[in-house]
């Protein structure tokens, strides 16, 4: 093992995640903000955190809590402006904290001006979306060219009646996704990633890498999942054999790689890039080949599905060490906003044992906030969710799955 002196920052620190809107209010409207999280920075390097990961913070119409973004190279007033994420990044690196920001380089919003131009099809925008015209029913009306379904549910195409054609949204209706066979949207994106470098930032968080890019032949059906278990409309129905892990999506990762590379070698402070991905370890090591480190989601998945024990512990925590490749490097993860907290899952008397296994094991650890107190789920009632994919699955299932019951706020999606 390598002598700690020698190897990059993002290997010797402990990742905090931070979701802003909840973390800490400086003005007393309710919603958390960056002023709020500077407050509490002394806090944070008392806790000998390393690294802040800051869930989006730009510019949105909180359709999905952040994730369908309208400008990504502002902040949003609800959390401050760009003068306080620079006041944010110089008030971490004067404390030895770097910044991480979450990168969501897959969609939009439909009130982003790239969405509109394209709508109207307005040079160049015109194919920075996924559009196809679909396929005409008995009824002659247009009908999605494919069976592609929406992880929140239903068919993942959405109509635009103005420009009179489907575009692909994975998401929700309101998170148009980008078309990454356009040269025009692959320059435009590493120019956001640009911005976010020329602020100084330490690296970042690459949202829903997966899908990035999809099956050029939209024709493509994908196949019905072995046991699914679900209804015919749910995303659990289909196995996402053209919409996800497509290998035309690695060289846009090592694009990405590349240009964080530049900015390290002009200055030589490491640019650190993790990967949100759920897959097969070997799925993990192609990403790896290009750039991108991915967390270790078994930690999460194996926990929640098989009940927490010292077999399941060690079995996940195994399967990654043995699948790393020589180079490779682990990230350990307990739980995001995505997740219930394991306070609540598991129980609260485990919460010190689990801090402890995921601060002890050789690898990157990274925790949600709240995890180092044992923060639990607060109850949220099915009429009081906004969380699209709770409300998608009815209040028979809602609680099952909604992300409003990770602590007092209400949290976004990925």
């Amino acid at each position: 093992m390598s002598d700690a002196s020698q190897l990059e920052w993002w290997k010797t620190s402990i990742i905090y995640q931070i979701y802003p809107r909840s973390f800490q209010d400086s003005t007393g409207n309710g919603v958390g903000d960056i002023p709020g999280i500077i407050q509490r920075l002394d806090y944070l390097k008392q806790l000998g955190i390393g690294a802040v990961w800051l869930s989006p913070f730009y510019p949105s119409p909180q359709c999905d809590f952040g994730y369908d973004i309208s400008d990504f190279c502002d902040v949003s007033p609800l959390f401050g402006t760009l003068q306080d994420f620079d006041r944010l990044v110089s008030e971490c690196h004067q404390r030895d904290i770097k910044v991480i920001v979450d990168f969501v380089p897959g969609h939009t919003s439909d009130q982003h001006p790239w969405f509109k131009r394209s709508e109207r099809r307005e040079a160049p925008y015109t194919d920075y979306y996924v559009w196809h015209d679909g396929l005409r029913g008995d009824d002659g009306r247009p009908r999605p060219p494919n069976n592609w379904l929406s992880v929140f549910g239903g068919s993942a195409w959405a109509w635009s009646e103005s420009r009179g054609q489907f575009y692909y949204r994975p998401f929700l209706a309101q998170q148009p996704k980008l078309n990454y066979r356009s040269h025009h949207v692959v320059r435009d994106v590493q120019a956001v990633l640009r911005f976010w470098m020329d602020r100084h930032v330490d690296g970042v968080r690459v949202d829903a890498i997966a899908g990035i890019i999809e099956a050029e032949d939209k024709r493509l059906d994908e196949p019905l999942a072995a046991g699914a278990g679900c209804g015919s409309d749910e995303y659990g129905y289909l196995e996402h054999a053209h919409t996800q892990m497509h290998p035309e999506g690695f060289p846009i990762v090592q694009g990405w790689r590349d240009m964080m590379d530049e900015y390290e070698r002009k200055d030589g402070r490491s640019r650190f890039m993790v990967i949100e991905i759920y897959g097969k370890p070997e799925v993990c090591n192609v990403y790896r080949q290009y750039g991108g480190t991915p967390f270790n989601m078994d930690l999460i998945v194996d926990l929640e599905t098989k009940g927490l024990s010292g077999v399941t512990l060690m079995g996940a925590v195994k399967a990654e060490y043995d699948s790393l490749p020589e180079d490779g490097w682990p990230m350990f993860v307990l739980g995001n906003h995505d997740r219930h907290r394991f306070s609540s899952k598991f129980g609260l008397c485990y919460s010190e044992a689990l801090n402890m296994v995921l601060l002890t094991l050789w690898g990157t650890p990274t925790t949600y906030y709240g995890e180092e107190i044992g923060l639990e789920d607060i109850e949220v009632s099915y009429e009081a969710t906004q969380d699209p994919f709770g409300v998608n699955l009815g209040p028979a299932r809602y609680a099952q799955w909604s992300r409003h019951l990770q602590g007092p706020h209400a949290v976004g999606r990925h």
